[in-house]
């Protein structure tokens, strides 16, 4: 199983947590968790500051995220003895982790080694106070370092298993925990290399270590706890009256992660096509009886998407900026007399647009151009795959929420 870090983004969420183990959990089972809600990009956003601004600023800004983990530790343990046990074990790692930012604000390099270091500190930060809630409700399980299971190349930021070493440290030091556990749980994201420093698969990779795991002792399944009910036909968080996608394909799965879909992560492939075996499921922490949906070999119809990415922004380029931004852009568009970047990375006063792509899948051409017609002075660009039926659709920020739900309405639940 895998637990969402969007899930236990608040004290009152982990109570799901605690249900899911004690009715889904009857055989050996192992959990994999991810970073605590944004964790992990508020620890990328301290380092890059220690870079550009120097220490004292990059220590305040980390000094927020310490508050709220001390608040989230409050808010789970009944006792102070028992909050402040959480808190000491929590400020040791604390001190590790200045002192890395102490050395980038010296140096004012942040390598992609560096900041792997960096990143790891979000999944074991969760591990402490997570292991500790558990301890907390009697629950009999072990918590596992993944840095000492998965073993990588030396590819910082998209590391790769290295399966045969993976294999043999999972077997060795993972399989004798459940002879004395029902529960074993461990982080995703992170492993480590041959020569033992810390690596990461990518960001939102947390579900590779799920069925890197699942492929190597042949699980029967592989669940995915997240925030929503099942894969959805859009984002619900955005648009209104979304329906539940009870079946996608292998290779409509792997389509739709390189499109905006954020339960599925594009390496994920590999594994769904390698153990067509194991049943792939999404299910709701908050509501798991409400549908679920299945990731299988093939299907007898396409699912309809519009899914949505995260938000990009457009920066004017000069040579001076190109040297810093060109390597982070997403896209890059030149003509005679101007230039600029389609990046993920907020661009501080640099930005002129906030936009976001969406992308419509497996409608009819004359469908689309119809809702696309009815709306044309809120999009600002598109591209157009008749033959695969797939539609690309640049929008402003101010006006994505209501075009999405527009194009949602009129495609899917046929409101014209």
């Amino acid at each position: 199983m895998k637990i969402s870090g969007a899930v236990l983004n608040k004290p009152q969420n982990f109570s799901f947590l605690f249900d899911i183990i004690t009715k889904h959990c009857t055989s050996p089972t192992i959990f994999v968790f991810s970073a605590f809600s944004d964790l992990s990009r508020k620890l990328r956003q301290s380092a890059r500051i220690a870079r550009s601004e120097g220490l004292d600023p990059a220590m305040q800004y980390f000094a927020n995220v310490k508050q709220q983990l001390y608040e989230l530790v409050k808010s789970l343990f009944a006792t102070d003895e028992l909050a402040n046990s959480v808190n000491f074990k929590l400020n040791v790692l604390f001190e590790s982790f200045e002192k890395i930012l102490f050395g980038i604000a010296i140096t004012k390099e942040l390598t992609k080694r560096t900041l792997d270091r960096v990143l790891s500190f979000g999944e074991y930060f969760s591990s402490i106070v997570l292991e500790e809630f558990l301890k907390s409700k009697c629950i009999d399980a072990i918590f596992l370092d993944s840095s000492k299971l998965i073993i990588t190349d030396t590819n910082y930021g998209n590391a790769k298993p290295i399966l045969d070493r993976t294999a043999e440290a999972i077997n060795r030091n993972l399989l004798p925990h459940l002879e004395k556990s029902n529960l074993v749980f461990l982080p995703g994201f992170i492993g480590s290399s041959e020569i033992g420093t810390i690596t990461t698969m990518g960001f939102e990779s947390s579900n590779l270590t799920a069925l890197l795991i699942a492929s190597i002792l042949k699980a029967d399944s592989v669940t995915f706890w997240t925030d929503v009910e099942g894969i959805r036909t859009s984002d619900p968080k955005i648009v209104e009256n979304t329906q539940l996608v009870p079946e996608v394909s292998f290779d409509d799965a792997l389509l739709a992660s390189h499109n905006g879909i954020k339960l599925v992560h594009p390496s994920m492939y590999e594994f769904f096509v390698s153990n067509p075996n194991i049943k792939y499921i999404y299910k709701s922490a908050f509501s798991p009886d409400n549908g679920e949906t299945q990731i299988v070999p093939k299907t007898n119809q396409k699912p309809k998407f519009v899914l949505i990415s995260e938000p990009y922004y457009f920066i004017e380029l000069n040579d001076e900026k190109e040297k810093d931004y060109l390597q982070e852009g997403i896209m890059y568009y030149t003509s005679k007399d101007y230039s600029f970047l389609l990046t993920e990375e907020f661009p501080n006063n640099e930005i002129n647009k906030e936009v976001n792509v969406l992308t419509l899948f497996y409608f009819e051409p004359y469908d689309v151009f119809e809702a696309l017609n009815q709306i044309s002075s809120k999009v600002r660009f598109v591209i157009s795959n008749v033959r695969q039926k797939i539609y690309k659709i640049l929008v402003e920020e101010d006006y994505l929420i209501e075009v999405a739900n527009f194009l949602h309405n009129f495609l899917i639940l046929k409101n014209k």
